[in-house]
């Protein structure tokens, strides 16, 4: 039977990543370990989801795909074979590399095992001075860029915005970013683990005593100069916060005792941001608190949620 669904987390250790998981969502992480993502649905060659609630537990989302299909897609189309979606929790407790993922031309052209990626962060909790860096100022040239590179000045080219809670920030593939120090973010993307590092900060891994490897070459042929209505959404819709080429993502709020309904036919994710309660389908129900992941299969058929508390959430919605 299809039913709602919820997955054990995947922890990924990070040199910049940290604990914040478990002052924030009351995770219990792996000792003596910073922890820098954790992946909260993925369809990748070497992590898979797996299921933890009703007659789908045990099976990860691969499994799941091949046996529902169609129950758990509608008209959705896998990515290379794949759920079509990655659904990450990060925690910046240092500031991440410059870097850039292929758009889906880009990663025709780059061949091999690259993959487009598309991306958003929502900001959960951040520092009081946190920022990020999205794409380069007007009138940068790639000619620019190679220059800055091989003078180690590469951020100054770059648009420095602030971030704080409750921001929201769209990356389509070919934007040139680095996620700051003293954020918490969710990152919702296609599923891609495609990441080319423009520059590190002159950082050293502690563990291996070497700077981490860079991929000037790729990245360079991946990079687009974005304009700056690229990473906006139309006025007219003000609860869209991301239309990507497989995805949209759009915000809910609302008050103690709200009755979310939600457009069944199409897989949608919800992922919880604040707030406690609950939603059920005929065969399982399932807790809502801050930090969870929740995917609704296209075939179910009725849903009920409700919310006992403020709250917040993103809406995921795949695309055909």
């Amino acid at each position: 039977m299809v039913h709602i669904l919820t997955f054990d987390p995947i922890y990924k250790e990070r040199i910049w990543g940290g604990r914040n998981l478990e002052r924030l969502f009351a995770r219990t992480l792996p000792d003596n370990t910073l922890i820098g993502e954790s992946w909260e649905l993925a369809d990748l060659p070497q992590d898979k989801s797996v299921a933890n609630v009703g007659q789908a537990k045990g099976k990860n989302i691969a499994e799941l795909v091949n046996e529902w299909q169609t129950k758990l897609l509608g008209d959705a189309k896998l990515d290379s074979g794949q759920f079509p979606l990655l659904v990450k929790l990060l925690d910046a407790n240092d500031i991440l590399s410059v870097q850039v993922h292929p758009d889906y031309q880009a990663a025709k052209q780059l061949g091999g095992d690259a993959r487009a990626k598309y991306e958003a962060w929502y900001v959960i909790d951040a520092d009081e001075d946190a920022f990020i860096y999205r794409g380069f100022k007007q009138g940068v040239t790639i000619d620019d860029v190679k220059a800055a590179i091989d003078e180690n000045r590469l951020a100054d080219l770059m648009i420095k915005l602030p971030a704080k809670k409750g921001d929201f920030f769209y990356l389509p593939g070919g934007t040139v970013h680095a996620l700051g120090k003293g954020l918490v973010v969710a990152e919702v993307q296609t599923p891609s683990d495609t990441t080319f590092r423009l520059y590190d900060w002159g950082r050293v891994d502690a563990k291996t005593g070497k700077p981490r490897q860079l991929h000037i070459e790729q990245a360079l042929k991946s990079i687009r100069f974005h304009n700056p209505n690229d990473f906006e959404t139309a006025p007219n819709e003000p609860d869209i916060l991301a239309k990507a080429p497989t995805f949209r993502i759009s915000k809910h709020q609302g008050q103690p005792n709200d009755k979310p309904t939600v457009n069944l036919g199409q897989p949608i994710v919800w992922i919880i941001i604040a707030g406690t309660g609950e939603i059920r389908d005929s065969s399982v129900s399932i807790p809502l608190e801050a930090g969870k992941t929740i995917l609704i299969p296209a075939a179910v058929d009725k849903i009920q949620a409700v919310f006992h508390s403020t709250y917040t959430y993103l809406e995921v919605k795949l695309l055909s």
